[in-house]
């Protein structure tokens, strides 16, 4: 038997899926449930925002390659991207080599 909390989650979980998926609109003047001022009043805001950005954070590839914050970033995910297949590739062979009287398939277990 399911107990009560799960059924309550799955309800809320189902009902917002539902309204959400009934509500969705592409844009503000889509949307049924926003009378004629409020389309109008958000899709000029959009608009206002879009031109801003476009005029403030206009940026190429090769001044973002130039920042040094792109760099840091780079490093840090190629780092962790190392450590990570280092961690993978080799930590059965150090399992193994540090605990010898486990076969290949508990150190496989343990490695998981």
């Amino acid at each position: 038997m399911i107990p009560a909390s799960c059924w309550r989650t799955t309800r809320s979980e189902l009902r917002t899926f539902l309204i959400g998926t009934c509500l969705r609109s592409a844009r503000p003047s889509e949307a049924k449930f926003l009378t004629r001022d409020e389309k109008d009043w958000i899709s000029a805001e959009l608009g206002r925002e879009e031109r801003q950005k476009q005029e403030t954070h206009q940026i190429s590839a090769a001044r973002a390659l130039a920042n040094g914050r792109v760099w840091h970033l780079a490093c840090i995910g190629f780092a962790m991207n190392i450590g990570t297949y280092t961690l993978s590739f080799w930590m059965p062979q150090l399992v193994k080599s540090l605990s010898s009287g486990f076969s290949n398939s508990v150190v496989g277990l343990l490695v998981m």
